[in-house]
């Protein structure tokens, strides 16, 4: 069954991405036993349009035992195998800023060999968390903060007495609650900080009360003044978290999301009165303000600024391009009002050098003035004839001038109704919209393979392993293609 279903899978992915080129994403994990393995994904849009609406596609290509040293060249070798395996030329990778698979020989080694440009995109998700990291350690009272609120929901995992008398306290303050836990903040985690101290903050009246019967508690429970900005903390991470969930999405482009993510974060970030507004308690002498909660917001703003170039976090500033096409392609962002003008220009300027290398060679970008002076002058002929000979604009003009109302605009749907209108600059939008600004579906194949690894099986050789998270990752979709 796993070969046939290969087969199927491999000649489906040849069919819809004819004429266009996928996107992957690249991730290295750790088994319990300790064998490392990488995890291969890739997308691609397909057009049914007899459905309506055009459909993201996201396969498990590959998890693959990977030995010996990983360097660069070495990891190249082994996705070239895949991509060659599987017939796959994709023209974008996306891979967390972490891992081995950032090694710069890395892709110019795969390069070499594909003889291809691949641009290379590092996780947006990944770095949103490095900036979140990086606030917390550069602010020093943040650090000590958030070290103390660590301890007490260290202290509360260890000791389960203590997590009983928490649960009993919330129960005695409000009968009618489900009694919870806190969740532990782990730097590598993606928006855990925010929940440990969103949950911290909700059963602050509940901590208090435990900390005067536990002496553990009763050393480290923050002061009334600790404990706002732990909320106002919480209040920033939360922002950081929305964007994180919307940029891992897998069912919508996420790419072109991503400029105004990061033109939201650095309003917030930059601008006073929004970060009064939003952060800072207010009393009756006026805003009462916290230099924590200020200092930061400016070790926010300053990761932000170094992570995050032109709306994007890339290797190579020419990536930064294919997301700013992608940004221009998508229908709510087609416009580009968070983008300088410079950078609009330079961005439907390269729209407009691929949209002409797509045109089919029958058919000219620009239909100009064609004219019969058969009878007889031409002035006579364009006055019989009228917009007949009239200049029309291209259809890439036709796009940029186009008037969208950008309100909850989906990608999809909107394609499949206008591609006959626009059909080279369609074929466009198939290939960029499919790029996910994230390696979080990498992260999800991975998270699969983990849960098959656990407990006992830990004793399950590297190919079983990479059958089974290649089929269990890939069942639902099988099943829908009628294969399984």
């Amino acid at each position: 069954m796993h070969e046939r279903l290969i087969i199927k899978m491999k000649n489906y992915i040849l069919v819809e991405t004819k004429g266009i080129k996928p996107a992957i994403t690249l991730d290295i994990w750790s088994s319990g036993s300790g064998d490392k393995y990488l995890g291969v994904s890739i997308h691609f849009i397909v057009d049914s349009s007899t459905k309506g609406k055009w459909e993201l596609i996201t396969f498990c290509l590959d998890v693959l035992a990977v030995e010996g040293s990983l360097t660069g060249e070495r990891l190249s070798e082994y996705i070239y195998n895949i991509l060659k395996k599987w017939g796959v030329l994709p023209f974008v990778c996306v891979t967390d800023s972490g891992s081995n698979l950032n090694d710069t020989s890395c892709f110019s080694h795969l390069e070499e060999v594909i003889n291809c440009k691949i641009f290379h995109l590092v996780c947006s998700c990944h770095s949103l968390n490095l900036i979140i990291n990086d606030g917390i350690k550069m602010e020093k009272k943040v650090n000590s903060l958030i070290s103390r609120c660590k301890k007490i929901v260290g202290h509360f995992h260890s000791s389960n007495i203590a997590l009983q008398n928490l649960k009993n306290i919330q129960i005695e303050m409000n009968p009618n609650c489900v009694p919870v836990g806190i969740p532990s903040y782990c730097a590598t985690r993606w928006t855990s900080a925010y929940k440990m101290l969103s949950r911290l903050y909700r059963l602050k009246s509940e901590i208090v009360a435990v900390s005067k019967s536990d002496d553990v508690i009763y050393e480290i429970v923050p002061d009334e003044r600790e404990w706002e900005v732990i909320n106002g903390i919480a209040k920033f991470l939360q922002i950081f978290k929305e964007a994180t969930e919307l940029l891992e999405g897998d069912a919508y482009p996420t790419l072109p999301w991503l400029i105004d993510t990061i033109f939201i974060l650095r309003t917030v970030l930059r601008n006073d009165e929004v970060f009064q507004d939003i952060f800072l308690k207010r009393n009756e002498s006026g805003y009462n303000r916290s230099s924590t909660l200020s200092n930061f917001r400016k070790e926010l703003e300053k990761s932000l600024k170094k992570r995050f170039v032109d709306g994007f976090c890339t290797c190579d500033i020419e990536c930064g391009d294919v997301g700013h096409i992608a940004a221009l392609l998508h229908p709510r962002t087609w416009n580009l009002q968070f983008f300088p003008e410079d950078l609009r220009k330079k961005a439907q300027k390269i729209l407009k050098v691929l949209y002409n290398n797509q045109v089919p060679p029958n058919e000219t970008a620009d239909e100009k003035v064609t004219c019969s002076t058969q009878s007889g002058t031409l002035l006579e002929s364009l006055r019989m004839q009228g917009t007949k000979y009239m200049k029309k604009k291209s259809e890439y003009h036709q796009y940029i001038e186009l008037t969208v109302n950008t309100l909850d605009v989906d990608a999809l749907a909107w394609w499949p109704r206008n591609s006959h209108i626009f059909p080279n600059i369609a074929k466009l939008a198939r290939q960029y919209l499919s790029i996910p600004c994230s390696s979080s579906p990498t992260e999800r194949i991975l998270s699969v393979s983990g849960q098959i690894d656990a407990f006992d099986r830990k004793l399950l050789s590297p190919s079983s392993l990479s059958m089974q998270s290649f089929l269990k990752f890939n069942g639902n979709q099988f099943k829908k293609l009628g294969w399984l």
